[in-house]
């Protein structure tokens, strides 16, 4: 039970991160996992179910962060040198094979938009309890 309350909070975070891009006018249609916690077959689905999105799992995943990282630094760097930037990201950013694909699980959203929610109440109760807490990791320093 421990186990799966941090990955489903976690990806309650994920959804909290998609509601705020969605809000800001951000069309969130296509996602991809990457990073070794995506490794987890049984998280990615949580994570679809949670999102009601579909996710690919590209190869390579385990890598991709810091993959990434290193080639948006040097599309920037070149972006800034005169070079249009669509050309650098095909040929630094192509996109890896897709190994996995997940799609939500409808019918169990009601579950989930449930638990959501509890989860965003939970999250208000406890601000205060957090700002208490970072005052005493402040005194413990």
């Amino acid at each position: 039970e421990m186990t799966l309350a941090v990955l489903e909070g976690i990806a309650f975070s994920i959804l909290d991160c998609q509601n705020a891009l969605e809000s800001a006018g951000t069309v969130v249609d296509e996602l991809s996992l990457i990073g070794g916690g995506a490794r987890s077959e049984l998280w990615r689905q949580i994570i679809a179910n949670v999102l009601a999105k579909t996710l690919t799992y590209r190869d390579g995943g385990e890598v991709g962060p810091g993959l990434g990282a290193a080639r948006l630094a040097l599309i920037g760097l070149k972006a800034q040198q005169g070079h249009e930037v669509e050309s650098l990201i095909k040929a630094y950013c192509p996109l890896p094979e897709v190994i996995a694909t997940h799609t939500p699980n409808h019918s169990i959203q009601p579950y989930y938009q449930a638990k959501y929610e509890i989860y965003r109440q939970l999250y208000q109760q406890t601000k205060a309890l957090n700002a208490s807490l970072d005052q005493l990791r402040a005194l413990a320093q």
